[in-house]
């Protein structure tokens, strides 16, 4: 199996690269990489994606994202078992967006996961990216997922696997 045929925006079809393309993340931003190296999960790749691609551990250096670490330490202790651990993290990113202005004029996406926090971003890539970066920094390998319709485009949502928790 060549994996370079199913990776990145061509994979989805024209009308997914077409929006992708024109995307309203910044050029050279972490969710245009995000856009470019994902892989397509079809019949093709799933023994690969759910075989050597996966990763089964982090490689998260702690003390690297210091204020994340620290959100992290406030909404669960690090000790915690792994179901309640989780829950934090969800229940925290779960709320990012209830404070953030409305209205496209003040809409931004994208920043570091720092930075959405801080704006309370509830742009679902970016909460994907905010829950993957916290399970990661929590010990839990984790990867972004893109659920695209491919049936009906411009129909999708992100949101996290979290590799540890597959059986």
């Amino acid at each position: 199996m060549n994996p370079a045929q199913f990776t990145g925006i061509s994979a989805f079809g024209r009308a997914y690269r077409i929006m992708l393309e024109n995307d309203a993340h910044a050029v050279g931003s972490v969710d245009r990489e995000l856009f470019r190296t994902m892989v397509r999960l079809c019949l093709e790749t799933a023994d690969y994606l759910y075989g050597s691609f996966t990763l089964l551990v982090t490689s998260y250096k702690v003390g690297s994202r210091p204020e994340l670490e620290s959100i992290l330490s406030s909404i669960c202790p690090r000790e915690s078992e792994s179901e309640t651990l989780l829950a934090a993290i969800i229940d925290f990113t779960r709320g990012l967006g209830t404070d953030a202005e409305q209205g496209l004029s003040r809409m931004v996406i994208g920043g570091t996961e720092e930075q959405i926090i801080r704006r309370g971003s509830d742009w679902c890539t970016d909460i994907a990216r905010v829950a993957r970066v916290l399970c990661q920094i929590a010990g839990f390998p984790t990867r972004i997922i893109y659920l695209f319709n491919l049936d009906q485009a411009y129909s999708g949502h992100v949101g996290t696997d979290e590799q540890s928790l597959v059986g």
